[in-house]
C-alpha cells in the first residue's frame, strides 16, 4: 500500500476489510453446521493444547475465503501453523479459528467464544500497521471489525453494522470503571503476574471470563473499561484485537504505559509473558496504569 496512490489504498482497504468480514461469516457458517461434531478431539497444535474440529475446520474455513479472493498473505494460525497464501506475499495476517474453548466446550451455541482474524500492510508489521481486524461470536452471530482509519463496527445477525465506541467514563474511579481480567493467565503459564496487578484493584468490579475475543468485544462495546491480559502463544489474540480497540478509540499499552503501535509484532513478546492492558482512553489508562506500578 506505500506504493499506492490514495484512491488505491482506500480500495485495497475496503477490499481487504470485505474480504475478512467475508472470512469470518464462513467461520460462522462452519460453526453452525457442525454442531455437536465440533467437539470431536483431533489432535494436539505446537502448543501442546487438545484442537477441537471447530477449531480446525474454522481456521480452515477462513483460510478457504482468503486463498478464493486471492489475497497473497503469509498468515500466522493457531492451528494449521504459518500458512503462505499467493506469490510475493505483502501481507501478514493471524488467525485462532476458535478463542474461547473452555466456553464452547462448556455452553456450545449459548457461551461466549469466537475467530479472531487480523490482517497487516507489511509481511514485518508493527502493530500500528494493521489493514483489518475482526471477532465472529458464534453463539450471538455478532460481527465485530475494524477497517484502518474508518472505525469499528458491530453487525448482529446481518443487520446494518453499527458504529462502536469505547466507553466515555474519563477518569479511574472503582465506581464507574468495570474490568476484565485473564486471572487464570497464571496457573495456565505459571507466575503470579495477574495476581500481582489483580491485588492492587481490589475495589474495582473484575470479570473472569474464558476467551479473549470476549474481553476484547466488551471492551470495543463500551461494556466494559479496560481488559487486563498478557502476552502468550504468539500474541494471534493480541493483534487482532489492537486493530478493534485503536479504532474504537481505546488504547492498548504495556505495563510501563507505551502504546503496542510502534512494537514490531514478529519481535514483542513471542516468549515472554508480559502484562497488555487495553482501555477505554490514554487518560484512564494513565490512572491504571500508575496504579498497576505502585510498590
Amino acid at each position: 500500500m506505500t506504493s499506492e496512490n490514495n484512491f488505491s489504498k482506500e480500495k485495497l482497504l475496503d477490499h481487504v476489510t470485505e474480504i475478512g468480514r467475508h472470512a469470518l461469516q464462513a467461520a460462522y457458517e462452519v460453526h453452525q453446521n457442525l454442531g455437536v461434531l465440533g467437539l470431536e478431539t483431533v489432535r494436539r497444535n505446537e502448543h501442546g493444547e487438545t484442537a477441537l474440529k471447530i477449531d480446525i475446520e474454522a481456521e480452515e474455513a477462513v483460510i478457504r475465503i482468503l486463498a478464493k479472493n486471492k489475497l497473497s498473505i503469509i498468515l500466522e494460525s493457531e492451528e494449521h501453523g504459518l500458512v503462505r497464501l499467493g506469490e510475493n506475499p505483502q501481507l501478514f495476517g493471524t488467525l485462532d479459528g476458535l478463542d474461547g474453548t473452555a466456553a464452547y466446550r462448556k455452553e456450545r451455541g449459548v457461551g461466549r467464544y469466537g475467530t479472531m482474524l487480523s490482517i497487516y500492510n507489511s509481511t514485518n508489521p508493527k502493530y500500528a500497521d494493521y489493514i483489518f481486524g475482526g471477532i465472529m461470536e458464534h453463539s450471538s452471530h455478532r460481527l465485530y471489525f475494524a477497517s484502518k482509519g474508518k472505525g469499528c463496527w458491530k453487525v448482529e445477525n446481518r443487520f446494518s453494522p453499527q458504529v462502536l465506541k469505547c466507553s466515555i467514563v474519563d477518569r479511574l474511579d472503582s465506581k464507574t470503571c468495570r474490568l476484565h481480567a485473564d486471572i487464570p493467565f497464571d496457573s495456565i503459564f505459571g507466575g503470579n503476574m495477574m495476581e500481582k496487578m489483580v491485588s492492587k484493584l481490589q475495589n474495582f468490579p473484575i470479570t473472569v471470563l474464558k476467551s479473549s475475543a470476549i474481553n476484547y468485544a466488551d471492551l470495543i462495546d463500551g461494556k466494559v473499561e479496560a481488559v487486563i491480559e498478557g502476552t502468550r502463544k504468539g500474541n494471534l489474540e493480541i493483534a487482532v484485537a489492537y486493530s478493534l480497540v485503536t479504532e474504537a478509540g481505546g488504547v492498548m499499552v504495556d505495563i510501563k504505559g507505551e502504546s503496542l503501535g510502534s512494537k514490531f509484532y514478529l519481535n514483542y513478546a513471542q516468549k515472554e509473558h508480559l502484562p497488555v492492558i487495553s482501555v477505554c482512553n490514554t487518560t484512564v489508562a494513565k490512572e491504571l496504569i500508575s496504579l498497576l506500578n505502585q510498590k
